[in-house]
């Protein structure tokens, strides 16, 4: 089986940490994970792994001119959520011996094998991830009912039919933001697709898709090495939100979704869990791993806004303590009058 991901050197140890697990559950089904490179720091690093192919940002923007110009109109982040029905599309194309191509976000962690579920999409099927937000978070569903991290396509006409009406779609819109007509960024459009085609099926969940915005709606029971929710063996957790600040410092992005409530302790194993992981890819290596949310206009970097919504773990010896900093902040934000501390 044949996989598919982006990403730049920010997310180098995510993406090796990603496809370790994912070669270790898929065993033999493994074929080759494609990677498009958004710099060359990732085709260096991943230059001697022989389950490893980098593609480099420009073959794609050549086969695709239409690229090239809507590279000029959008954000980086933007340009980022653009390419995510191109990177397939064009693999598809250039390789017609792959008969199907699953596209992945670069900060999963496989739990256990897709392999049964996607060969159970058959010949024909795209398979879509549901972001199955819980009844208190059902409003966000205006910005997406699928979640664009986990997507299979059939190298069939139907599915090139429906990359390329993807790629169509994204470059006409693809802004970081709700537009007046309901569109947002590249997920959005998926809430259509059931309509336009008939091969598409959603992911059974939460074995596939469980994320920070539905975690705390299951019990969880962890081990280390299987996740189970209500019986059901988890394939895959999105760690969408982690912010690495340093070695001994993280950002986890799980009370954005929790209305000010701490997160539960089975998510915190999972959090460690992962955490150890990314440590042990990035020794060393600090300055390519944190990830600092910066303006692309002022330079500066929002360390407040980051840390009131966040909650925080610090690492101490052998030890691990979950501390929340929002009140810390408020306090800060309002006695020193600081908006924004340079980066």
């Amino acid at each position: 089986m044949y996989f598919a991901t982006l990403l730049d050197r920010n997310y180098i140890p995510r993406a090796d940490v990603m496809i370790d697990s994912l070669i270790n559950q898929m065993g033999q089904g493994f074929s080759k994970i494609f990677v498009l490179s958004l710099d060359q720091v990732v085709i260096n690093y991943f230059r001697d792994n022989s389950k490893v192919e980098c593609i480099p940002l420009s073959s794609v923007e050549d086969y695709f001119p239409e690229l090239n110009v809507a590279k000029g109109t959008r954000s980086k982040v933007e340009y980022i959520f653009t390419l995510s029905p191109f990177f397939p599309l064009y693999l598809l194309m250039k390789f017609p011996e792959i008969e199907r191509i699953t596209s992945l976000d670069s900060d999963l962690f496989f739990f256990s094998s897709p392999k049964n579920i996607l060969e159970s999409l058959g010949r024909e099927k795209i398979g879509i991830t549901a972001h199955n937000f819980p009844i208190e978070l059902r409003h966000l569903d205006k910005f997406g009912k699928y979640n664009v991290s986990f997507q299979s396509f059939p190298n069939t006409e139907i599915g090139l039919k429906c990359l390329r009406d993807w790629a169509e779609d994204c470059v006409q819109f693809c802004g970081d933001f709700l537009d007046d007509k309901g569109r947002f960024a590249d997920q959005k459009y998926l809430d259509f697709w059931k309509e336009r085609y008939e091969s598409v099926v959603t992911f059974p969940s939460p074995e596939i898709g469980l994320a920070p915005w539905n975690i705390h709606s299951y019990q969880l029971d962890f081990d280390d090495l299987n996740l189970f929710i209500d019986g059901k063996k988890v394939v895959f957790y999105h760690f969408q939100g982690l912010r690495i600040k340093s070695h001994s410092r993280f950002m986890l992005g799980l009370t954005t979704y929790l209305e000010n409530k701490k997160p539960s302790a089975g998510a915190l194993k999972i959090y460690l869990f992962y955490i150890k992981k990314l440590s042990n890819k990035g020794k060393g290596e600090v300055d390519k791993i944190k990830r600092l949310q910066t303006s692309s206009s002022s330079g500066f970097q929002s360390v407040i806004d980051d840390l009131r919504i966040q909650p925080v773990l610090f690492k101490i010896g052998p030890f691990s303590k979950y501390l929340d900093f929002r009140k810390v902040i408020d306090f800060a934000e309002k006695k020193l009058k600081i908006t924004q501390w340079q980066n």
